[in-house]
């Protein structure tokens, strides 16, 4: 192989055959200039990576990423062999250090996956698809637009002197600032100049009913707690009480414990998904959950699952269920870390 072909396959790392053979990396040469703030209390990690591209006059958010690691010299032990792997841990450690935190500390406080229990291994790889514009495989959490609350921003601005992406904004399902009770707005992608920073004017409304359906269905307001909840409470530490709790409360209200399959379930059987199209909103139950009510085959629906155990349902599952069947005392209890209690109120 050429030393030109090797050039081309390494060119943000060095080589390791030898000195002469090293290639020119094409990033500019005011390195140490790098400008690096560190993130404010719950700035989602995109939005974070969007201001240093911003601050530091990068041409995209992948080259922002790659000035990290070779700032930090995360690039000497680069080899073919470790491939995108390789690349997708050094930027999630780059940003890391860039941060100031540990990897676990960035993933619990600036983004939303510690609530799912998803490692740093998978995280570090589902930044890197979207670093590069790769389309996230399914093992990987999706990719979603941005979204930001326009009575927040001059908050922001006034707290820490600038706009930045909440990561609560960010959360499945949730259309509605819950500070604000207002509708969020979504901006299209979260690599075009538009979404380094967070500006109301460049951002739409998801939908005009969002606003008042935050008031006229309580039940999204007890999901939106719940979800936020997740964030302090990832939800896989007490996913086996939460479950047998949730199937007490089903049995009392008739439900039926199988995953949804109609071909074994008596034809009247009430399913769990029933339950939530008399509670919540049609337009938000096919955004979050693709589910709509001429779906016949029920077992397909994940929000059926979270009565099989083992704690395979989407977290966005658990939080519906639990705002659909648990009462107050019940969910205040999950939101302070302990086990649902068995009493009612």
């Amino acid at each position: 192989m050429s030393s030109r072909k090797r050039c081309a396959w390494h060119q943000f790392a060095p080589h390791t055959v030898g000195l002469a053979m090293q290639p020119t990396r094409r990033v500019p040469a005011a390195l140490p200039m790098l400008i690096l703030p560190k993130p404010v209390e719950d700035e989602f990690v995109l939005g974070y990576i969007g201001r240093l591209t911003h601050v530091n006059l990068s041409s995209s958010c992948f080259e922002t990423m790659c000035r990290l690691v070779v700032h930090f010299n995360l690039d000497q032990d680069y080899t073919p062999l470790r491939g995108q792997y390789y690349q997708a841990e050094s930027h999630l450690d780059a940003l890391a250090l860039t941060s100031g935190k540990t990897v676990g500390e960035l993933i619990r406080y600036h983004t939303n996956f510690d609530a799912e229990g998803l490692t740093p291994d998978v995280v570090a790889r589902w930044l890197y698809c979207l670093m590069r514009r790769r389309k996230v495989s399914k093992q990987y959490p999706e990719s979603k637009p941005p979204y930001l609350c326009r009575e927040c921003i001059p908050q922001q601005v006034r707290d820490v002197g600038f706009s930045f992406w909440h990561r609560q904004h960010q959360l499945d399902g949730l259309y509605w600032c819950p500070v604000h009770r207002t509708a969020l707005l979504a901006v299209d992608d979260w690599l075009t100049k538009d979404a380094l920073i967070p500006v109301a004017t460049a951002a739409s409304v998801r939908t005009p009913t969002t606003a008042k359906d935050f008031d006229t269905y309580p039940v999204l307001q007890s999901f939106c707690e719940m979800m936020m909840g997740f964030l302090r409470h990832p939800l896989w530490m007490s996913v086996a009480r939460i479950e047998d709790c949730l199937r007490r409360r089903a049995v009392e209200r008739g439900l039926s414990l199988g995953a949804g399959d109609v071909a074994r379930e008596p034809n009247d059987s009430l399913f769990l998904n029933d339950l939530a199209f008399n509670e919540c909103p049609a337009w938000w139950l096919d955004e979050v959950f693709g589910m709509r009510k001429a779906t016949a085959d029920k077992s397909r629906i994940a929000l059926n699952s979270v009565f099989s155990g083992g704690g395979f349902a989407p977290p966005v599952s658990y939080a519906l269920a639990i705002a659909l069947l648990l009462s107050p005392r019940e969910r205040a209890d999950i939101l302070d870390g302990s086990s649902p209690s068995s009493g009612r109120v």
